[in-house]
């Protein structure tokens, strides 16, 4: 297996070669066009932190350079373009405008404007969720329409769940007992890690929910866009449990010609128009979480009730400096590996 240093030197020359035709990148496009052009092993993807390692190392070395500007919106982007601009430095100016350009009508869709202060991004990926879990049939929504929740169980979270239900196995044609969900939706562009803020929002009201109901099975489901293979081994040893809905939508009120320049152009491919319903939280429910449902519960009682998780309200900050966040993390992997855990996250 090659090592990171390796994976990082595949990683910057590959982008040596996507900025020789595109001439300017913004950070999303970049991880977009190497951690997610391909569906197979014959041309491998590279992990998203790998791409940014790599873009730093490019910098570092002198092969590219970082430019920031203005662009419409009032937004502050980056781009990278290549550092000898020979015989095209118009090129690369116009080419770094309209990345830019591009990217802040993305920004305005994900972060609000003054028509939308909500933001587009955010109110389509929940209400894609609300609809795959009404048509996966796989549990009784605590709300109508599978809405938000404030309070459940009797219990009043840290801040509303996305939704919430009740699912009731049968295995082997007996009912199981059943087990209370609480979903979190984060229709983001970045890929969710184990370290990630969003991983720990949906940990920390989970686990005031578990403390509330001790004898309840509970679990915490975090809904998002792309995850790190490693959140999902740190889901599984944890008793939570990830949704990647690889796909990120955008809801019906973006025109399609914008909609399509911004996805072509920057390489997001996994941009929708519409919300939903979600497919992969549709199965997941419906198919493969009610046979394992109770195991995934019984976990996560056991981690609510050890020492991690005292973590989880400082970790869900997204405000923590990298470095506190970093030792909070290995402290963390060391309470789970005294459990007898294998890591790997």
């Amino acid at each position: 297996m090659a090592s990171e240093d390796e994976y990082v030197a595949r990683a910057m020359r590959r982008l040596a070669e996507v900025l020789e035709t595109q001439l300017a990148l913004v950070k999303p496009e970049a991880i977009a066009r190497l951690s997610e052009a391909y569906t197979s092993d014959e041309k491998r993807n590279f992990d998203s932190h790998i791409v940014g390692l790599a873009l730093q190392a490019l910098q570092n070395n002198g092969t590219i350079v970082r430019r920031t500007a203005t662009s419409k919106g009032g937004h502050f982007i980056a781009t990278y373009e290549p550092a000898n601009q020979h015989k095209r430095t118009t090129d690369i100016a116009a080419a770094a405008a309209r990345k830019r350009a591009l990217y802040s009508r993305y920004l305005g869709w994900a972060q609000g404007t003054k028509r939308y202060p909500e933001g587009m991004l955010g109110p389509a990926g929940e209400a894609a969720t609300r609809a795959g879990i009404l048509a996966s049939a796989a549990l009784q929504p605590a709300q109508p329409g599978a809405g938000s929740v404030a309070s459940i169980l009797g219990v009043t979270l840290p801040g509303p769940a996305d939704s919430a239900g009740y699912m009731n196995p049968i295995i082997s044609g007996i009912p199981q007992p059943p087990v209370t969900l609480i979903f979190e939706v984060k229709n983001i562009r970045e890929w969710i890690y184990p370290s990630s803020s969003e991983v720990f929002q949906v940990l920390e009201k989970g686990r005031v929910l578990q403390h509330g109901c001790p004898t309840s099975p509970i679990v915490p489901i975090l809904i998002c866009r792309a995850a790190h293979p490693t959140a999902f081994w740190m889901a599984s040893q944890l008793g939570f449990l990830i949704i990647d809905m690889r796909a990120q939508f955008i809801g019906t009120r973006v025109d399609e010609e914008p909609f399509m320049e911004v996805r072509t152009e920057l390489f997001f491919t996994d941009l929708y128009l519409g919300d939903g319903p979600s497919l992969r939280v549709r199965d997941r429910l419906a198919k493969h979480l009610p046979k394992t449902i109770h195991l995934v519960a019984t976990e996560w009682a056991a981690t609510t009730s050890s020492p991690m998780a005292d973590y989880f309200a400082t970790l869900r900050s997204g405000k923590l400096p990298r470095n506190d966040r970093n030792q909070l993390m290995e402290d963390l992997r060391q309470l789970n590996k005294a459990r007898g855990k294998r890591g790997g996250w």
